[in-house]
């Protein structure tokens, strides 16, 4: 076995040399012996301050830091346990290293190995990576977590626990992975000829473990009759799931049933074998791509664990992969169909003769790509079509997104340069602004013709069809006359990230163009939804409203007056969501109220602090006693909770959507009043699509709390208190009408 070294550092921030290093941890283990430790924390300049999160998530403060030594002072020791022949292992190491590099110790060119791209492979029934997350199912010694050293001891238990699952495998297996690896950077190299396959066969873990889906058998066909030619049929939906269910076994030839998340919707019911399902293009493998991306010389430490799952797994596409990290920018830019490949070709076909379900993003992109034989005659039914604008905005977008176009272009110096020109040129012409809407002037200068010049170049080239499709679509942007029907704009991400987006001024015309215009078309909306419609339908659409569909849900409801966010954090019990307004409110709720929880027995799940959506959906689920999750309405809207998983929502702001946003903010200005007629609209379709969401996840008592005092103080909130009301029926024993002193956690 190699010589290990295992890595890892605490920082006040994300970015190198803008944030510091503050703690820095190493471990040597040879033979599977821990033969070494170091850890210290770092003192840091004046100028630099630890945050208030960073604080109460490492328990490290400025006067912690006081009379430590500086980086400068550790890193000769740091050198000497990197010595010739050692392989750095670190989880997520990539962010590690960078941080490093930023402290003047640069690690690139020193083998390493990431602990969390491995466990991907290895343990592809967990629902995250993180490293918390992995110390808890699989038992780790993280003690403390978040800090450097309990980090360490937790990573390289994990990486001897990926050991022992890799050695599992039959030798013809392993020797696969070592064939791939041999293309790979010399971390990986180095570690997997290390290894050697014991199994006799595949091992169990081979097989992904999947959630048990409900048969539509048990529940009543909805049959949905495709209305008149040129006439749309608004059919109201309760806030139950059950009605997605009820529409897919009810679903006949000729039918096309679109839904918002499709994979959310075929891990909860079981498709009848009658209904195909048509994936995404992108979503699925082009073999041709596979044959041409296993074959490649040389991969990059992204590339070459989606290479081996490639080996491993029985696979048609990125829902069947335990996709991580920088792979889902590789599998887009190396594998995914385009809408031209055979697999989709095949999927599509089958399509035209039998119900269908799928996406609103794959309808919508063949309703704008294919031809009219197609849809000719389908009735297509739209399930939470209230986002049809957000949709139809995604679907008619032209993107290009510039870490994609990085992932692409590893091994390519082409196209490396054509991507560099393009960020240069983002970079100057948005001027530091986080959105910067593209003026005709903008497309006019030098530097914009020399990129057009230069895409022009680019396209005439052999290029990967993700490529082609975002330097297509910049090509587009760029030509001044697109901006009289739309709008563009270049936008900055905290994580220095950038896309030039552009979008239709509004998409009405693309609903009736591209589908009222070919199908029978039904929409499924929120109760009252017809009302508010006419952001996506227009106004001079003829509908017809059909309410057989609709009752209201049983689930309690109440508006408690004086309610304080504060006392119901302190007093939650049970298993509990907390809806707010944004990431910073998010933060001060972490920030003042972790220790407290902590002590008390309360898992404290916050977004931005705990992991990624699948952390926290795994982390709430696990959850053995009280637990809080505190989340944004937009980040709750697809969370996939078990059933009866949830005893409380409380919703602490109206999710109005902000008027900064590229897109809500563009659009408003079309409206005479913007707040009545577009923004109100949008928040109460948003509520009942928060409402659906918590009722697919509410135990049998469960209730929603509005604690956002709008409700009383604003002249719209009668309005909404009363929508609310309605979706859960004005004789619901369990909805309150306003009070004061009733509830324990308030």
């Amino acid at each position: 076995m190699p010589r290990f070294v295992i890595i890892d550092t605490e920082t006040t921030g994300f970015v190198p040399k803008v944030h510091r290093v503050i703690e820095v941890a190493a471990v040597t283990a040879e033979n599977g012996k821990v033969t070494e430790e170091f850890e210290s924390l770092l003192s840091i300049p004046s100028d630099f301050e630890v945050p208030p999160a960073v604080q109460m998530l490492t328990r490290i403060t400025l006067a912690n830091l006081e009379g430590k030594p500086t980086f400068s002072d550790v890193q000769k020791k740091l050198e000497s346990m990197c010595e010739k022949g050692t392989i750095i292992v670190g989880q997520n190491w990539p962010f590690d290293l960078s941080m490093l590099r930023g402290e003047g110790f640069d690690l690139t060119d020193h083998p390493w190995i990431d602990t969390s791209m491995i466990a991907s492979l290895v343990f592809p029934e967990m629902p995250s990576y993180s490293l918390g997350y992995l110390s808890d199912a699989l038992n780790l010694n993280h003690v403390p977590k978040h800090r450097a050293l309990g980090d360490v001891h937790a990573t390289y238990e994990l990486l001897m626990k990926c050991i022992e699952r890799l050695e599992e495998l039959p030798a013809a297996d392993m020797k696969k992975l070592q064939e791939v690896a041999k293309r790979s950077p010399e971390g990986y190299a180095q570690f997997f000829a290390s290894l050697e396959g014991k199994g006799k066969s595949a091992p169990v873990w081979i097989k992904s473990v999947k959630q048990g889906a409900r048969s539509t058998e048990d529940v009543m066909p909805l049959s949905l009759k495709p209305p008149k030619a040129g006439v749309v049929a608004c059919v109201e939906e309760p806030l139950s799931d059950e009605c997605v269910g009820r529409v897919i076994q009810g679903l006949e030839s000729g039918t096309w049933f679109a839904v918002k998340n499709l994979d959310a919707v075929l891990r909860r019911w079981e498709m009848p074998k009658a209904v195909t399902v048509l994936r995404e293009a992108g979503q699925m493998i082009d073999s041709k791509l596979q044959e041409r991306f296993l074959a490649q010389e040389n991969y990059t430490a992204d590339e070459v664990m989606l290479a081996m799952k490639l080996c491993l797994y029985d696979v048609k596409g990125k829902f069947d992969l335990p996709i991580h990290g920088g792979e889902y920018q590789s599998f887009s830019a190396k594998l995914a169909c385009t809408p031209e490949s055979e697999e989709w070709l095949l999927e599509a076909k089958k399509a035209q003769k039998e119900p269908t379900i799928l996406s609103h993003a794959e309808l919508l992109r063949i309703a704008r790509d294919t031809p009219d034989v197609l849809l000719k005659n389908l009735h297509v039914v739209i399930d939470d079509a209230s986002m049809l604008e957000d949709t139809i905005t995604q679907s008619e977008g032209w993107n290009c997104y510039i870490p994609t176009l990085r992932a692409a272009a590893a091994g390519d110096q082409e196209l490396s340069q054509c991507t560099d020109t393009i960020e240069l040129w983002a970079e100057k012409t948005r001027n530091d602004q986080s959105i910067r809407y593209l003026a005709p002037s903008d497309l006019q200068s030098r530097e914009s013709s020399h990129l057009i010049e230069l895409l022009q170049s680019m396209l005439t080239k052999d290029l990967q069809e993700s490529v082609k499709h975002a330097l297509s679509d910049l090509l587009k942007i760029l030509d001044g006359d697109n901006l009289s029907n739309r709008f563009a704009w270049i936008e900055a991400m905290k994580d220095g990230s950038k896309s030039i987006q552009s979008v239709p001024d509004h998409v009405s015309d693309v609903l009736r163009d591209r589908l009222l215009e070919r199908t029978r078309l039904t929409l499924l909306l929120p109760h009252q939804g017809e009302k508010f419609s006419d952001a996506y339908l227009g106004h001079d659409i003829p509908k017809v409203t059909d309410e057989s569909a609709w009752s209201p849900t049983d689930i309690g409801l109440t508006f408690p007056i004086d309610a304080r966010m504060d006392r119901m954090i302190e007093n939650a019990l049970g298993k509990n969501v907390l809806l707010v307004g944004s990431k910073r409110v998010i933060e001060d709720i972490f920030v003042r109220h972790s220790k407290a929880a902590e002590e008390r027995g309360l898992t404290l799940i916050c977004q931005g602090f705990s992991g990624g959506q699948g952390r926290m959906q795994a982390e709430f689920l696990e959850a053995k006693e009280d637990v809080l999750l505190v989340l944004t309405p937009w980040m709750y809207e697809g969370m996939d909770l078990a059933p009866k998983a949830v005893d409380t929502l409380f919703l602490s702001t109206l999710p109005f959507d902000h008027p900064s946003h590229a897109v809500i903010g563009r659009r408003a200005l079309r409206y005479q009043n913007a707040f009545s007629q577009y923004s109100l609209p949008r928040l109460l379709n948003r509520l009942f699509r928060i409402l659906r969401t918590f009722v697919s996840h509410a135990n049998d008592d469960a209730a929603c709390i509005v604690i956002d005092d709008r409700i009383r103080t604003k002249g719209y909130g009668k309005d909404v208190k009363t929508y609310l009301e309605s979706l859960v029926g004005s004789e619901n024993k369990k909805s309150s009408e306003n009070t004061k002193g009733q509830l324990p956690l308030l």
